[in-house]
């Protein structure tokens, strides 16, 4: 990127700039550097309609040869998330975690050896479903485009919904941080527990900063089979094993009644133990995943999140050596208070996450934190995984 950290802008608008007479010459308000580099850029919003990076072309970049600054793009837009152990193992998804504005898939490049390379995706377009609390929308013009709108208006991008455009769907705790008065969230409304709606968009305490307890460190908690990996369907209480006291809506990701084997939960002599991920980390309690009985076979077992009683809200603060400080609320259906402000964001019948599900199978649906977070990959002998990432129809 083009430096420029003696404010002048004539040198943006110039042959040696972006030569553009829109340009300007702006700080990147993420670097650590003293003075703070400067760069030609644009005005935030100027260059795309959502996913903007404030006003950049690129929204990662080296600005003066020593120094990294990273500039998120803005909600609400489409993400790949990629963690890389080494070139030969990664963990990843497609995100629901700043929202929608396009379609996406990840498709990856190797076979793999011990573990299914899975290629999540958005490839239904969400804003044609996106729930009306969540849609992010701009009127139509008279401008021709491929998105006619009725009236003889256009759509410039996303999709027409009842003759307005719809570019975009929020994450509602992106939606309350950007306006906290946005209809239909309750955004600082406060639950029985003392948490407020904002709190469970968030899967986090906004005061403290620590996180909330993950979904999917046990065998995964489902509403439907959409919600469950490929070959697993849900079963719900009273199916399979599933207790009759466990929630109504609420089950539990197997094949044919059998659950993956987890930490502290494998055979009958388990049940009653904390289990799962979190055991696995050293946390005390587990974060309150507990190993139920599905059946009377040895290994007839699965690890869930505590269910009897829910942990309500935000829940209790649990440490574990070398390990983040996390709340033992879990952001999933089990938790009543997370699926009452779900419930709302999506407009007061069902959960908002069943929409981007419904149009995203395996899409990580945040906040509920779901097996799609957590998609694995690795490579055999000296062979890198690579990705090809597709945004668009």
């Amino acid at each position: 990127m083009l430096t420029c950290n003696t404010g002048d802008t004539p040198f943006c608008q110039g042959s040696t700039g972006l030569n553009n007479n829109a340009a300007i010459c702006a700080p990147v308000t993420q670097s650590s550097t003293s003075p703070t580099p400067e760069v030609c850029t644009f005005p935030t919003g100027t260059v795309c309609k959502t996913g903007d990076c404030q006003g950049l072309y690129q929204c990662y970049g080296t600005w003066d040869g020593t120094n990294t600054a990273l500039v998120s793009a803005a909600a609400p837009v489409s993400l790949f998330e990629a963690t890389f152990t080494g070139t030969s193992t990664v963990n990843y998804d497609t995100s629901q975690v700043n929202g929608y504005n396009t379609q996406i898939s990840a498709e990856p490049s190797v076979a793999a050896s011990g573990a299914t390379c899975y290629a999540p995706s958005c490839l239904n377009d969400l804003n044609s479903s996106c729930p009306s609390n969540l849609e992010d929308t701009e009127p139509p013009t008279s401008t021709p485009s491929s998105i006619p709108c009725g009236g003889g208006t256009y759509c410039q991008s996303g999709e027409c919904v009842s003759g307005t455009c719809v570019i975009g769907c929020w994450q509602p705790g992106d939606l309350c941080a950007q306006n906290p008065s946005a209809p239909g969230l309750n955004c600082s409304g406060t639950l029985p527990s003392g948490a407020t709606y904002d709190d469970m968009y968030l899967a986090k305490d906004t005061g403290s900063g620590v996180a909330m307890s993950s979904g999917n460190q046990g065998d995964a908690t489902c509403w439907g089979d959409v919600d469950c990996p490929p070959g697993e369907t849900c079963e719900m209480a009273g199916q399979a094993g599933i207790p009759s006291n466990f929630p109504a809506g609420v089950g539990v990701c197997g094949t044919k009644g059998s659950y993956a084997s987890q930490v502290n939960c494998s055979t009958q002599a388990d049940v009653g133990k904390g289990c799962g991920g979190y055991s696995g980390d050293g946390y005390p309690s587990a974060l309150g995943y507990v190993c139920i009985s599905t059946g009377t076979g040895s290994s007839d077992v699965a690890c869930v999140p505590a269910y009897n009683p829910p942990v309500s809200g935000l829940g209790s603060s649990e440490s574990a050596s070398g390990q983040p400080d996390l709340l033992t609320g879990v952001g999933s259906f089990i938790n009543p208070e997370w699926l009452e402000a779900a419930t709302q964001a999506g407009g007061g019948t069902t959960p908002y996450y069943e929409a981007y599900a419904a149009a995203c199978p395996h899409h990580y649906g945040f906040s509920y934190d779901d097996i799609a977070g957590d998609f694995q990959c690795f490579a055999s002998g000296s062979n890198s995984v690579n990705f090809t990432v597709t945004f668009g129809p």
